[in-house]
């Protein structure tokens, strides 16, 4: 029988270590569970790179907005006018001035004015004695009221204008005229 205690003994060594804390290798169970730790990994660095990513974009928009807002003030526009400027062109001064021209109509501000194109005379209608003054004309009587009232900046500006009719329109002589 000391034999058969031997191989009683032999076969519940494993069970004394086991009881004493250590392991038996088990490769799949070790996989597993590496497996399962890299997975979280990624899922946690996955999950940072897309805050990163978000924070990346907020702060390139930022700076877009800013340079582009200075290239507008730099050619005399404004910043609320850099808002319209499109996304998938570049910031140069160069693009800022051509932008300008073609959706504002506005030459910038370090670009020579153009010589001012000579007008015709203006057009100042003739009254009729008797007759009603033209849109925007005023009549002899209506000057005179304007200096009384003391609007004299207003009157002068009627005459300078040629809003101010040559002749009194109700009929009557004026030795001054």
């Amino acid at each position: 029988m000391p034999e058969d205690q031997d191989a009683f003994d032999d076969e519940f060594d494993d069970l004394d270590g086991e009881d004493q804390g250590q392991r038996q290798p088990n490769p799949v169970r070790d996989a597993r569970l590496a497996k399962r730790r890299a997975e979280k990994k990624v899922k946690d660095l996955e999950a940072e790179l897309t805050e990163l990513r978000e924070w990346r974009k907020e702060q390139e928009t930022t700076a877009r907005k800013s340079a582009a807002a200075n290239a507008f003030e730099a050619v005399g526009l404004t910043a609320k006018q850099a808002e319209l400027f499109p996304a998938d062109q570049e910031i140069t001064a160069e693009n800022v001035k051509a932008f300008a021209l073609e959706y504002f109509n506005l030459a910038p501000a370090d670009e020579e004015e153009l010589a001012p194109v000579e007008t015709a005379e203006r057009f100042v209608p003739v009254t009729v004695a008797g007759s009603a003054p033209a849109r925007g004309q005023l009549t002899n009587a209506q000057y005179e009221g304007l200096v009384a009232q003391g609007k004299v900046e207003e009157a002068a500006k009627a005459l300078r204008e040629g809003r101010v009719a040559d002749k009194p329109t109700d009929g009557s002589r004026s030795d001054d005229w």
